[in-house]
């Protein structure tokens, strides 16, 4: 691919002065910019030199994207059937809401692939008359059933209204049902882990705990809307997102600890960690004051290189291709990542 580094506009940003590259030993920006990695310079153009998705250089870049040979491969790998895509865990590194959440930090749209378009129209489809976006699921002592998790409706919902189909019936649906989940738990306002709609079985910790997963998914999807079509008690959920942090030794949710994996950068950040939270706290101006906000940060900030880029501390294995799913070298889109996070911060 070749550096577009020497275009005037590009060189005029990258003169400016941006308060977030201070966190950091150095401003990574010219290394995003001359990444190899075409999904990791087309999202440096937008989310940090904020270039419009219809600048030519935005255009020719995503042009790129598309004839990198491992994008369709992710797009090839999606199930053709969602109704009969058995779900192995919402914590996989093959789980497709997860993996289409990837390729739309890509660049990649459902206009792209028809396989996309099918299998969002597929979700779309496939909800119950609560409003739960549903799966194909394993449960102990039952056979493969549709039902729906919190774990499926938050991110599916998400994964729909990122793809273009916000102004649903459907969506909207969804979107009431989960405003109707926000409740009180032993850690403070949140979301549980409400029952599967058919099985009937749930997680494995204690029943009026907080999921620390699907609010922080919550917290991810509501980023996607105008404030106005947040739930009154959000940033509350954030907090109470943030506590579970500070308060882990005292009143830790089953499964879900904060110790050295936790704090590992283990990218794609398909699951809850260190990365994840800040992703999904950092899109609220009032949690990036918080407390556990600001010691994770600074946690993750320490570990940059003396270029300002980040290396995976651990991997995903079907990854292994791509920089962020090794742990010997540094990783553009890692870095990219992070410094999306310390832009909303200081912004």
């Amino acid at each position: 691919m070749q550096s577009i580094i020497e275009s005037p506009e590009i060189e005029r940003v990258l003169k400016k002065q941006v308060k977030w590259t201070s966190a950091l030993p150095a401003d990574p920006q010219k290394h995003l910019i001359q990444s190899e990695e075409s999904f990791t310079v087309f999202g440096t153009l937008v989310d940090l030199f904020d270039f419009s998705k219809t600048h030519p250089i935005v255009k020719k870049i995503r042009k790129s994207v598309l004839a990198d040979v491992r994008i369709p491969e992710l797009v090839h790998n999606l199930p053709d059937d969602w109704g009969n895509y058995l779900v192995k865990g919402h914590q996989k590194a093959d789980y497709p809401p997860s993996v289409l959440l990837l390729l739309y930090d890509f660049g990649i749209n459902k206009n792209d692939f028809p396989q996309i378009e099918k299998l969002l129209d597929q979700m779309l489809n496939l909800q119950d008359d609560e409003g739960r976006f549903q799966s194909l699921a394993q449960f102990p002592r039952s056979k493969p059933m549709i039902g729906s998790n919190l774990c499926d409706t938050h991110i599916i919902t998400e994964t729909l209204l990122r793809g273009g189909y916000g102004g649903t019936a459907e969506v909207q649906k969804a979107l009431d049902f989960i405003v109707l989940q926000l409740k009180e738990t032993s850690q403070g306002i949140a979301w549980k882990c409400e029952p599967n709609s058919v099985s009937k079985a749930r997680g494995p910790g204690r029943k009026d705990d907080l999921c620390p997963q699907v609010t922080l998914e919550a917290l991810r999807l509501f980023s996607h809307l105008p404030k106005n079509k947040h739930p009154k008690e959000l940033v509350n959920a954030g907090r109470t997102l943030l506590r579970c942090y500070e308060r882990s030794k005292e009143n830790r949710p089953y499964l879900f600890g904060h110790g050295s994996r936790f704090k590992k950068l283990r990218p794609p950040f398909f699951w809850y960690d260190i990365g994840a939270v800040l992703a999904a706290t950092s899109h609220y101006s009032e949690l990036v004051q918080e407390s556990a906000f600001k010691d994770m940060l600074s946690i993750v900030t320490s570990k940059a290189d003396e270029n300002g880029m980040f290396t995976p501390e651990s991997i995903y294995l079907p990854f292994k291709n791509w920089s962020f799913g090794q742990k010997k070298v540094e990783s553009p889109w890692l870095t990219l990542f992070i410094s999306r996070i310390l832009k909303r911060v200081y912004q």
